[in-house]
């Protein structure tokens, strides 16, 4: 017995890009006996996303994913008690041994 598996998405298809949820139904013989239809939701907060699976009308889990703190891509001074930004090395201009 050999199985496949058949995605379709008819936004992405007309290439609008994607969706807050997600579909799935599985079928067995020839697609005429459905063996579960879940979705999965995706919600997106300042702090966290939140994955919500359903089977039917049941919410049957949930996950959080906490977002980090976003890097400036700056580093700051290695000088003791120095608030500047590094822009030579580790060092900030003043501080810099020359």
């Amino acid at each position: 017995m050999l199985m496949y598996c058949k995605t379709s998405s008819e936004r992405a298809s007309k290439g609008q890009g994607g969706n807050k949820f997600v579909s799935v139904e599985i079928t067995a013989d020839e697609g005429n006996t459905v063996m579960l239809q879940a979705t999965m939701e995706c919600e997106e907060t300042p702090t966290e996303t939140i994955y919500r699976l359903f089977n039917g009308d049941i919410q049957v889990d949930t996950l959080r994913v906490a977002k980090g703190k976003q890097e400036t891509g700056e580093t700051m001074c290695k000088q003791r008690n120095c608030k500047n930004v590094a822009t030579i090395g580790d060092f900030c201009n003043h501080c810099f041994p020359f």
